[in-house]
């Protein structure tokens, strides 16, 4: 015996509410030629008629009734799984993983998270620490990506600008002319780390990259040499102050990414909501202009 088709089934289980096969096919929205079809294919793969035919109409057989209580159960079991997944995904109770730079997760951690967690009891964030590109699969995802171009068939939008500046230590002695920068290489577009060289002059020396600002923050707190920091980041570090080197105002512009298959859900859509004012909060975002 072949795998049952479900459609096949449906056809069966409408014969048996309506009486007959002009009724059925109209209750499932079927021409009689394709419900009549579907009817004999079944019969044909289980080996066995399913009803006779009578003047009052289509009458089940012993098979036919056998069949008919499992088309019942298999229709109860799909209903079930329709309505527990609309529960799913208009409800704010579940996982929504968060992937993006340290430094920004654990501001976010700390500062807002408490807030949407005590609102929401039922949802669980996963703070996830990534360097883009990363896709986005598994569970519900948004990913907070600087510059980093979206992975087909995902979407991106920018959100914020978020502030930088230059900061040295206020404990260890450290050279004007030495630096510590992040590390995009492997950027698209307008690199962040070229921009940056550009603006220390041909002086500056680097000494040190890296690919999450709290790790240049404990260079510079250490004295390897100043460096850009997020604001958020520098101006909250009691060993860090604002360093004397004039690098002119910088900003990065944060993008949302996501999936579309994620943008109906009813958490993912609370947490990008959330999000709107928890970096503001949390990181000294800007809204755009």
């Amino acid at each position: 015996m072949k795998d049952l088709d479900w459609n096949n089934l449906r056809v069966v289980l409408a014969i048996s509410r309506t009486g007959s096969l002009t009724g059925a096919a109209k209750h499932i929205q079927l021409d009689q030629t394709t419900a009549g079809r579907r009817l004999t294919a079944l019969e044909n793969s289980l080996g066995t008629a399913l009803f006779r035919r009578a003047r009052s109409g289509f009458v089940p057989t012993e098979a036919g009734q056998t069949v008919i209580a499992e088309a019942r159960a298999i229709e109860a079991q799909l209903s079930g799984m329709t309505d527990r997944l609309l529960d799913v995904s208009e409800s704010n109770s579940g996982i929504v993983r968060i992937l993006g730079n340290a430094w920004m997760l654990a501001k976010l951690a700390e500062h807002a998270l408490p807030h949407l967690l005590r609102d929401h009891p039922g949802l669980e964030v996963r703070l996830v620490s990534r360097l883009p590109p990363s896709p986005i699969y598994g569970e519900p995802t948004i990913a907070l990506w600087f510059d980093a171009e979206a992975i087909a068939p995902d979407v991106a939008r920018p959100v914020a600008r978020i502030p930088f500046a230059a900061y040295r230590s206020k404990q260890a002695e450290t050279v004007s002319t030495e630096w510590v920068i992040f590390r995009d290489d492997d950027a698209t577009g307008p690199s962040f780390t070229r921009e940056v060289r550009r603006r220390l002059g041909k002086t500056a020396r680097i000494r040190l990259t890296g690919t999450d600002a709290n790790i240049l923050a404990a260079a510079i707190r250490g004295g390897v040499g100043q460096g850009i920091l997020p604001v958020a980041l520098g101006d909250s570090d009691d060993a860090l102050q604002r360093s004397d080197t004039n690098v002119g105002a910088i900003e990065r512009v944060l993008h949302i990414h996501t999936s579309p298959e994620f943008q109906g859900i009813a958490r993912v859509r609370t947490v990008c909501e959330w999000l709107d004012g928890a970096l503001e909060s949390a990181i000294h975002a800007k809204p755009l202009k």
